[in-house]
């Protein structure tokens, strides 16, 4: 098929929803997907997930591409959680609406039922999205007052010793206080006890990174948080099946 050179212009802008019905409206079919990951992925400029390079050619199927540079033929999920999987783009929005809007987390269980699929690939879905809300912006050092609790996962009550007695006051010192860390634990808890009933040692972190970008997106509509997670999907190195 013949090419042609991409550039920005032709990018579609990105599109906005408030509901999974709204969503579904939206994207009806596959290459609606396609065109608004592209829009998220490439809103700052397109570029190749192989080398970088900014001369990218696009295939009149719509679908794939090819660097003017390294001469790499791709599609926009190259270099994304959505790579070398199977499952339509439309269903893995789906999924990333309901995991990203449900306050305590889906279990796959349910996400399976929800989009018709096998429950493992719905746990390895889920695994793929925590994996693509870790978030790197605690890596520099913090700056002016810090404030710092501590929650214990698993474990036998009578081990957990660190205790705050509100009725002593030893919540706040001042205009300091721990009572928005404490809702953040909460929702913590009920959704491990509620929802998800187990989290291994090794997988904890994917369900911690989950909760976190939940919590602190909170005041984002539904549409935003699904747009900020699909951002985030160009993750580096995939999770291997384990």
């Amino acid at each position: 098929m013949l090419c042609s050179f991409y550039t920005k212009k032709e990018i579609v802008l990105i599109k906005q929803f408030s509901s999974l019905y709204e969503m579904m409206k939206t994207f009806q079919d596959e290459q609606s997907c396609i065109n608004h990951l592209r829009s998220i992925r490439w809103k700052n400029g397109v570029y190749c997930p192989h080398c970088g390079a900014n001369k990218v050619y696009h295939f009149t199927d719509n679908k794939n591409h090819k660097c003017g540079i390294c001469l790499r033929r791709f599609s926009i999920k190259v270099g994304t959680i959505f790579e070398e999987s199977k499952i339509p783009l439309r269903k893995w929005f789906m999924a990333i609406y309901l995991i990203s809007s449900h306050k305590k987390g889906i279990a796959s269980t349910q996400l399976a039922k929800d989009i018709k699929i096998t429950q493992k690939t719905a746990w390895f879905m889920l695994q793929r999205l925590r994996f693509a809300t870790e978030t790197k912006s605690f890596q520099e050092p913090l700056a002016g007052p810090v404030e710092i609790d501590e929650t214990y996962i698993g474990g036998k009550e009578k081990n957990k010793q660190e205790i705050i007695t509100h009725r002593d006051g030893g919540y706040s010192v001042g205009d300091r206080h721990t009572n928005a860390i404490e809702g953040a634990w909460s929702l913590l808890k009920r959704g491990k006890i509620g929802i998800y009933h187990h989290a291994s040692q090794k997988h904890l972190p994917f369900y911690l990174h989950e909760f976190s970008y939940r919590y602190n997106t909170l005041q984002l509509n539904e549409g935003q948080r699904v747009n900020g997670l699909l951002g985030q999907c160009a993750a580096g190195a995939l999770l291997t099946r384990r």
